[in-house]
């Protein structure tokens, strides 16, 4: 697989659908030909730059760390970062999750109240619906933790999304997660993702510390 003005990739397995059963202009608004796996990006360095709105691979002979940015650990797991976070409930109870970094959620936060008997929903919650994913509409609860420790940074009252995990992830060691850090919280930084040794660096843009907003307005638009 060949990008432009990127990197050649070794041989991937491709998948065709005869049909689009996915829909996934409608759910992202813009035309979409198709999903490059974790796959094909495991043996990379990859930027997200939300500001610039640009993607960088790169070689990880040629990566040097970024001095200013933040360093994290990160696992991965089948092709996929998983990050440790301490979330602090509003009742004082402080949970430590393990969180898959997944830049295609429209959330700061979502944790899998049933992963965890110390995770449960705040005293003021709502039900609604948490987003559109493939599989259409995604239900579930919508309330805040008092706060979520990352590294040494912390995130107050962050709108946190709440829904069960099937019981199937929780048995199985490779894809347990208590649940996801979301794109609503991702693009307040620069982010290198470096799979190979197993590291994320950060450096927070200027909206880093705006709170956590819920759009009350009950659209989607595209």
């Amino acid at each position: 697989m060949h990008l432009d003005s990127c990197l050649d990739s070794k041989p991937i397995d491709l998948l065709v659908l005869e049909e689009n059963y996915f829909n996934l202009d409608e759910i992202v608004g813009a035309p979409i030909a198709g999903l490059i796996g974790g796959g094909y990006f495991k043996n990379l360095v990859i930027n997200i730059d939300y500001k610039k709105r640009r993607l960088t691979l790169i070689d990880p002979s040629h990566f040097e760390a970024p001095a200013d940015f933040i360093n994290l650990p990160i696992k991965v797991k089948t092709n996929k970062p998983y990050l440790n976070a301490g979330a602090n409930l509003l009742d004082g109870t402080v949970v430590q999750v393990d969180l898959l970094l997944d830049t295609g959620a429209g959330v700061p936060l979502l944790l899998h109240n049933n992963s965890d008997t110390a995770l449960h929903l705040p005293s003021n919650y709502i039900r609604g619906k948490l987003g559109m994913g493939l599989g259409g509409y995604l239900e579930g609860f919508i309330g805040r933790i008092g706060n979520l420790s990352v590294g040494e940074m912390d995130f107050p009252f962050v709108l946190t999304s709440f829904q069960d995990i099937d019981e199937a992830w929780l048995q199985d060691r490779d894809r347990f997660r208590n649940g996801l850090l979301g794109n609503q919280l991702l693009s307040r930084f620069n982010i290198y993702l470096d799979y190979l040794n197993s590291q994320m660096y950060l450096k927070p843009y200027r909206a880093k510390q705006k709170p956590f907003n819920m759009d009350r307005s009950g659209m989607i638009v595209l």
